[in-house]
């Protein structure tokens, strides 16, 4: 055999080495390394290149200089449920990072993701049947053995791939998800129909049998569709504080008194509205905290014309673990104008009990008020304390709770005679609005002027707000000294006793 043929056949060899290798490798990576694909069983992207790039890099720089751009003003604590909107990514995009931006990446395993189908009209709950979805970022696994424990309860879950194959709003939220957790995630995409009530409440309730702290729910849903820009701002503000107070019925008599008013070329106040009644049902049910993390519309992002726009909103439901929170967590950012309405309501609760009447509660304020938040109220005449009453956590609503302990701090502060009119008049009121306790063992950590403190010992307790120690000019020892010996009736080193219990907080506090 000649040298040459011995190069052409080792030469043969090579390239037919380097052929195999391109096509396992094109393989492999088309089916995700992962040994269970086959292409009957894969939903392709529907609207990859129109509502978001198609091209990976380019998908991934949008995704980062979206979330990189979101600034969270509070910290909102790691939510179970997220409502995000699904228009296309130049559109909605920064609005919808506010809530990736908040998922702490290794937190989940299982995404959930409920929308409302915008191309069919049907009963019940439609569940995809393929086993991944593909996106420029690679496959997501579709987690079927969830899916099959769902359908063996009462709600009707039906698989059928047709529902999900053409529709945007889910599939948006795939390529946020892969770059935020990570693509070892599986979802769980499931359509309605229909607003229907007991399907929401059975679907809830099966959702909620299976939940676990590593499954996140994402719902799917823009708010009003082609309304003007100053329509769209007040529709959404209603829509947004119904969601947040996490009642479905008044979320439905606000969707309905909308569309009676005839607002012009309004198509729907909230695509995904039954979507959304699981989502506050779920929250309901575990008690979660609701928090608004953004609100735009399409005006305020892409400008131009606003005569015709659509509403996004993000809110979290959270679990208000205080074991996870930093220590300079407030998530109470009442806006120069929301404090206004709050001292407004703290004057007209004590002047309506003064008149013998019950003060009328608001149902058309912004949504933090309808958030749940510890407050005090303090009353000063002539910079003397005439009052001060409050609540370290609360049950109610941040309006009912500023109404409440102004009309407590005015009427039943037992250091005090029952404020009167003329006193009223005279006096200045001051609020704080509470982030929630964190229990600290070491007291150093607490900084005067930024931190309230409350010691518990026995059944003996006490509780000095931030701004104490600034006014009394007081250092963090004298701050702890006198709070043990004024308000938890001890002895002044009581913080230093091992059976006591010492817990932190913060407060945004502002006065007329």
């Amino acid at each position: 055999m000649s040298k040459h043929f011995r190069f052409a056949i080792v030469g043969l060899i090579c390239l037919l080495g380097i052929i195999c290798f391109y096509f396992v490798f094109i393989y492999s990576n088309h089916k995700d390394m992962n040994p269970k694909y086959s292409e009957a069983s894969l939903r392709k992207a529907a609207v990859a290149g129109t509502f978001y790039p198609q091209e990976k890099n380019e998908l991934q720089s949008t995704i980062e200089k979206y979330i990189s751009a979101a600034s969270i003003e509070s910290f909102s604590g790691i939510p179970q449920i997220i409502l995000v909107p699904h228009a296309g990514y130049p559109y909605s995009g920064p609005v919808a990072a506010y809530a990736y931006k908040v998922l702490p990446k290794g937190k989940y395993s299982r995404v959930i993701l409920l929308g409302v189908s915008h191309n069919y009209t049907f009963t019940g709950v439609k569940a995809d049947g393929n086993e991944f979805w593909e996106t420029p970022l690679g496959l997501v696994a579709v987690d079927q053995e969830y899916i099959s424990v769902l359908q063996k309860e009462d709600v009707d879950i039906k698989t059928d791939s047709k529902y999900h194959e053409l529709d945007h709003s889910l599939e948006v939220q795939v390529p946020f998800l892969i770059e935020t957790l990570g693509a070892e995630i599986k979802i769980v995409p499931l359509f309605l129909g229909t607003d229907e009530i007991n399907t929401e409440k059975m679907l809830a309730q099966t959702i909620q049998k299976y939940l676990d702290q590593k499954t996140l729910i994402v719902i799917s849903s823009d708010l009003a569709h082609y309304p003007n820009y100053s329509d769209a701002q007040k529709i959404d503000n209603e829509t947004l504080t119904m969601i947040v107070s996490e009642d479905t019925s008044k979320l439905q008599k606000s969707i309905d008194k909308i569309e009676s008013q005839n607002f012009s070329n309004v198509s729907t106040v909230a695509c995904g509205a039954a979507a959304i009644k699981v989502g506050m049902l779920l929250a309901g049910n575990l008690k979660l905290q609701s928090h608004l993390l953004k609100y735009a519309n399409s005006g305020d992002i892409v400008g131009g014309d606003k005569s015709q726009v659509v509403g996004y909103g993000v809110v979290g439901f959270y679990q208000n673990n205080m074991d996870k929170l930093p220590e300079d967590y407030n998530q109470s950012a009442l806006s120069v104008e929301e404090q206004t309405t709050a001292l407004k309501i703290a004057r007209e609760s004590i002047g309506a009990k003064l008149q013998g009447n019950k003060y009328s509660l608001d149902d058309n304020l912004p949504p933090i008020f309808y958030q749940k938040f510890g407050v005090f109220v303090t009353l000063k005449e002539k910079n003397e304390l005439r009052g001060c009453v409050g609540l370290l956590e609360s049950t109610k609503s941040l309006v009912q709770t500023v109404s409440d302990m102004a009309v407590a701090a005015a009427f039943n502060d037992p250091r005090f005679t029952p404020l009167t009119s003329t006193e009223l008049s005279n006096a200045k009121i001051e609020i704080s609005v509470l982030s929630p306790m964190k229990m600290i063992d070491d007291a150093s950590i607490i900084e005067i002027g930024k931190h309230g403190v409350y010691i518990e010992n026995g059944q003996k307790s006490g509780v000095f707000l931030p701004q104490v120690a600034t006014e009394q000019g007081w250092n963090r020892e004298t701050f702890l000294n006198k709070l043990c010996e004024e308000k938890v009736d001890l002895n002044q080193n009581c913080w230093q006793d091992k059976n006591s219990k010492i817990y932190i907080f913060t407060a945004q506090t502002f006065e007329e």
